[in-house]
């Protein structure tokens, strides 16, 4: 995202500067919350998760730290380097991690119980990703961005999970 300044030169907005933090302190803290309330434990009860939740607890909390730090490298690499594709990465991660909020509460309707994750998805994690895909840089926000952003949702954590299997946390 680029402004324009008096004299007409273009200089980079610093939303995204603040933006990238942000969402990843929001994703952690939603990670965070995820493995303290044993999301795994909870997904095992019968009738929450068809066939149950495909790993154990030290299993799922691997995955999660995978994915935070994997997630807080990208936003510093995009904060520090200031690449052109920053903007479209963020609305891009904003619209993933949205998704995996709404389908918290779509989770814990359908089931009637509150599902790990759900307080920080409304109260930290939407807001935050809200606010990161409101007024987004001009061509960052595509039908290549959605399909990314549904791609990250959905094939991000699966291979989180299946790295987390290969190499659970020792606790």
């Amino acid at each position: 995202m680029t402004l324009r300044t008096d004299d007409g030169a273009e200089r980079p907005s610093a939303r995204p500067l603040l933006l990238w933090p942000l969402l990843t302190v929001a994703f952690a803290l939603h990670n965070l919350e995820e493995y303290l309330a044993d999301l795994p434990a909870w997904a095992s009860v019968p009738g929450r998760f068809p066939g149950g939740f495909p790993v154990s607890t030290p299993a799922f909390g691997s995955a999660l730290l995978l994915l935070t730090l994997a997630f807080a490298a990208l936003a510093a690499f995009a904060v520090l380097r200031r690449p052109a594709w920053s903007g479209a990465a963020l609305a891009c991660a904003a619209l993933a991690l949205l998704l995996n909020a709404v389908s918290h509460v779509l989770v814990s309707l359908l089931v009637w119980s509150v599902m790990p994750g759900l307080v920080s998805a409304l109260l930290v994690l939407a807001p935050v990703c809200l606010s990161s895909l409101r007024s987004p840089p001009r061509g960052t926000v595509s039908t290549w961005t959605v399909v990314g952003a549904v791609l990250l949702a959905l094939l991000v954590p699966a291979a989180s999970l299946f790295l987390g299997a290969r190499f659970p946390l020792p606790w």
